[in-house]
């Protein structure tokens, strides 16, 4: 009781950062420091589903020239591509590539949001963005106030995680001597609290 149940998911990675070789050589890291066996590449190669926008950028959202935000091509296909392969969770890297509007917008936020959970909904998939921050200035982590652009993005979000730099306080406490460290930083907006979950070196 009061603890999550882990369960292995098939994932569908959309990076419009970094082109398909780089995310191979993730892979390849990630195979080579956790140890895996065969047997264990072949399950995360068939539940990990990734499609690079490097060269041609990925776009769910757009703005016509009445200034209306529409759904591109791309989300039907999404749907389709979850549905088809039995997909559980959609990873999109960074959300300000999936569209082209104005990120401190709230209105025009506010219709992306609504696109990307109109995704979630009909190809029953949980939804996880990667959102920059601002430039963080001190030591006092905020959830709300820490995310770049309009309020309709963290406000569309269910639970907020930010990883910053660990504060001096919970460096003391946790007793680590490394200079390079982070927080994960936690708010479920239901709820309204913030919490510090899990710290790690990084």
């Amino acid at each position: 009781a009061g603890k999550y149940a882990l369960q292995q998911r098939r994932v569908l990675l959309i990076n419009n950062e970094d082109d398909a070789e780089e995310l191979e050589l993730r892979f390849r890291a990630i195979i080579k420091q956790c140890q895996l066996s065969a047997a264990e590449v072949d399950l995360m190669r068939s539940n990990i589903h990734y499609q690079s926008g490097y060269h041609q950028q990925l776009k769910l959202a757009y703005t016509g020239p009445d200034k209306i935000v529409r759904a591109t091509q791309l989300k039907k296909e999404i749907i389709n591509y979850c549905l088809q392969q039995k997909i559980d969770a959609l990873m999109v890297d960074p959300l300000v590539s999936l569209h082209d509007v104005s990120e401190n917008d709230n209105g025009m936020m506010n219709a992306v949001m609504s696109e990307i959970k109109s995704v979630a909904s009909y190809a029953g998939v949980g939804v996880m963005l990667l959102h920059h921050t601002k430039k963080l200035s001190g030591e006092k982590i905020d959830t709300d106030e820490s995310l770049r652009g309009a309020s309709s993005v963290k406000d569309a979000a269910r639970v907020i995680y930010l990883l910053s730099r660990m504060t001096s306080k919970d460096h003391a406490i946790s007793g680590w001597t490394m200079v390079k460290r982070i927080t994960l930083s936690h708010r479920e907006s239901r709820i309204g609290t913030t919490s510090i979950r899990s710290a790690s070196t990084l």
